[in-house]
């Protein structure tokens, strides 16, 4: 599961809480990993992923964050279960309901066939 592979990096690459999905209490600067998608070519697994940086009260708390999860997604191939990452698309995501700052980052993420 490449969800749970980035969600695990992120919670060691990052100093804010990472999460599967938006707690029922969340904190005020967090960050959510969702799987959107997978495409197969030539038996090359590809997901996608979307990464939320939730900031506290500015956006600039969410853009800050967001940029923190680009540098740690670009190091994320040094693990033996992910062969590449792209970033996809990157822009502010903010949450109309709550009017809670968000940016998200698409990634492109091939995981090792031997993981």
């Amino acid at each position: 599961m490449v969800e749970k592979i980035v969600y695990d990096y992120l919670k060691k690459a990052l100093d804010v809480p990472v999460y599967l999905m938006i707690p029922p209490d969340p904190p005020g600067k967090f960050i959510t990993v969702e799987k959107t998608g997978i495409s197969v070519t030539d038996h090359i697994e590809t997901s996608t992923l979307a990464i939320q940086s939730w900031g506290d009260s500015e956006i600039l708390d969410a853009i800050r964050l967001d940029e923190k999860v680009r540098k740690a997604m670009r190091e994320i191939v040094s693990l033996p279960d992910v062969s590449a990452c792209y970033i996809n698309a990157s822009a502010n995501f903010t949450d109309t309901a709550s009017k809670r700052p968000r940016y998200q980052s698409v990634f492109l993420i091939v995981k090792n066939e031997e993981a």
